[in-house]
C-alpha cells in the first residue's frame, strides 16, 4: 500500500471517529434534556387526551438569533424591513388555558410545549370569589365565565407562563413571548362597570409585575446589540428607549423578552381604570395604522399577502390578527382554515384553538414546522400557503429559509460514504 493510500485511510478514520463522537454527544445531550425537562403526563386528564390525540410532530428549533443574523448576509434586501416584526408570523394559541372543558395551567404548559409564542388569555372577575380569573364564556353577553370548582386565577396563569415559557420545556424558549389579555367586562347601556374594570386591570398589572418583571421589554438596548445592528447599516438612531412595540420594532431586540398585549377592541381606555398599567403594556392590538385585530365572523376587506420587490419581506404596513370569534366577540369552539387568513388578509397572528384537534390545527402546526420555527418570516409563510406561487426568495436561498429538523441524516450519509470509500480501498489493496 503506497503512502498516499495510507494517508487517505487515516484521514477517513479520523473523520469517522469525529462524526461518531459528535453523534454520541448529541444523543447524550438529548437524553439529559429529556430527563430534566419532560413532564410525564399532565394532572389534567383532558390535556393528556389532547396530547395523545395530536398526530402532528414538532420540528421547531431554538435558533431564531442565528436565522436573524443570516438575513444580514443577503444582498439587495432592505435589512431593516426584513428584521421588522411586521414581517414575521408568530405561532399562537387562542384561549390558551382552555382545554375544551375548563381552564388550567396544564393547558398553558401544553401550548408552550408545542412552540407557541403568542399566549392569549380571556380575563374575567369570578362572580363567586370576585378574584380575577382566566376563563371563557358560553353566554351571549360573553361576560359570565364558565363555572369551575377551582378557577384559574390570573396570578397562577402568569406564574405558570413565567416558569415554563423560557426553559427547556419549550422547543424555542429563547424566542420572544407575546402575552395577550382580552378582558371581559359587563356594560350597561354602553357604560362599563367601573369597579369590575378596576379589579381586572389592577390584577393584570400586579400579576405581571410579580412574575414577569425581569423579562419585560423596556426598550433599553444594550451597546452590543446597537453595535451589531449598526454594522449592518441599520439606523440605530431609530432605536428609541421606549417599551412600546410596533410593526417596525426589530425582532433581534425582542429575543428572550416578554411582550404584553392589551385587547382594546371593546375597552380602549384601560388606562382610566389602572393608570400605571400602560407603563408595562407594550402593544394595543387595535391601534389605528399600527395594529388591527378582527374577528373571523366579521372579516374586513381582503388585503392579499404579497411580496416586496426583494422577495424576502412582504408588503405589509401593520400587524394584523384574526381571532376565531364572531361579530359579537363570542368565541368559536372550532378552528378554520388558517392558510386562507394568512393569504387573504396579510395576518401575522392567527392564534388557534389547541383543544380542537383536527386537520385545521394540523395544517397550522405543519406550516410552522415546515418553516422551521415558531416565529418565522412572513415571506416563508407566503411561499407555503400560495401553492405554485412565484419563488418567495431569490436563489440561492440563505440558511434562514431552510428548516432545520434536528436530525442526523447528513452525518449518517457522511459516515456511510467514509466507510464505503475505506472498504473499497482496502478491498482493492487486498485483491
Amino acid at each position: 500500500m503506497d503512502f498516499n493510500r495510507k494517508i487517505c485511510i487515516v484521514f477517513i478514520i479520523i473523520i469517522f471517529i469525529y462524526i461518531l463522537t459528535r453523534l454520541f454527544q448529541k444523543r447524550f445531550s438529548i437524553e439529559q434534556q429529556y430527563e430534566l425537562n419532560t413532564i410525564e403526563g399532565y394532572e389534567n386528564i383532558t390535556v393528556n387526551g389532547i396530547q395523545n390525540g395530536n398526530s402532528c410532530p414538532i420540528n421547531i428549533q431554538d435558533n431564531l438569533i442565528v436565522r436573524l443574523m443570516n438575513v444580514t448576509t443577503l444582498t439587495s434586501v432592505n435589512i431593516s424591513s426584513a428584521l421588522s416584526l411586521r414581517n414575521y408570523a408568530v405561532k399562537g394559541s387562542m384561549n390558551s388555558a382552555f382545554d375544551g372543558k375548563i381552564c388550567s395551567t396544564d393547558m398553558i404548559n401544553y401550548v408552550l410545549s408545542r412552540g407557541c409564542r403568542l399566549i392569549d388569555l380571556e380575563v374575567y372577575r369570578d362572580p363567586v370569589s370576585t378574584s380575577t380569573i382566566v376563563s371563557v364564556s358560553t353566554d351571549n353577553d360573553f361576560t359570565t365565565p364558565i363555572i369551575q370548582e377551582y378557577p384559574l386565577t390570573i396570578s397562577d396563569a402568569i406564574k405558570q407562563i413565567s416558569q415554563i415559557g423560557f426553559n427547556g420545556y419549550c422547543p424555542n424558549n429563547s424566542d420572544p413571548l407575546f402575552i395577550q389579555f382580552r378582558p371581559r367586562i359587563p356594560t350597561t347601556d354602553s357604560i362599563v362597570n367601573t369597579d369590575y374594570a378596576k379589579t381586572i386591570y389592577t390584577s393584570i398589572r400586579d400579576a405581571c409585575n410579580a412574575y414577569l418583571k425581569s423579562k419585560y421589554y423596556t426598550g433599553n438596548v444594550d451597546n452590543d446589540m446597537k453595535t451589531l445592528l449598526g454594522n449592518y447599516n441599520i439606523d440605530i438612531s431609530k432605536i428609541t428607549d421606549t417599551n412600546k412595540v410596533s410593526g417596525k420594532t426589530l425582532v433581534p431586540l425582542l429575543l428572550g423578552k416578554v411582550i404584553l398585549i392589551m385587547d382594546t377592541t371593546l375597552y380602549p381606555t384601560y388606562t382610566g381604570y389602572c393608570s400605571d398599567l400602560s407603563s408595562i403594556i407594550n402593544m394595543d392590538n387595535n391601534l389605528g395604522e399600527s395594529t388591527a385585530t378582527f374577528s373571523y365572523g366579521n372579516l374586513p376587506s381582503e388585503t392579499p399577502l404579497t411580496l416586496s420587490n426583494d422577495k424576502y419581506s412582504c408588503s405589509v404596513t401593520k400587524i394584523n390578527q384574526s381571532l376565531w370569534i364572531d361579530n359579537k366577540n363570542i368565541s368559536y369552539h372550532s378552528n378554520s382554515d388558517s392558510f386562507e387568513i394568512f393569504k387573504k388578509f396579510s395576518c401575522q397572528l392567527v392564534p388557534m384553538l389547541f383543544f380542537n384537534n383536527g386537520s385545521d390545527l394540523y395544517n397550522y402546526e405543519m406550516l410552522f414546522n415546515n418553516c422551521g420555527g415558531g416565529i418565522v418570516p412572513l415571506s416563508l409563510v407566503y411561499g407555503k400557503v400560495n401553492v405554485n406561487a412565484d419563488p418567495y426568495i431569490s436563489y440561492p436561498e440563505p440558511v434562514f429559509a431552510l428548516p432545520n429538523y434536528g436530525n442526523n441524516t447528513l452525518s449518517i450519509i457522511i459516515i456511510t460514504s467514509c466507510l464505503g470509500i475505506a472498504g473499497f480501498i482496502i478491498y482493492r489493496e487486498a485483491y
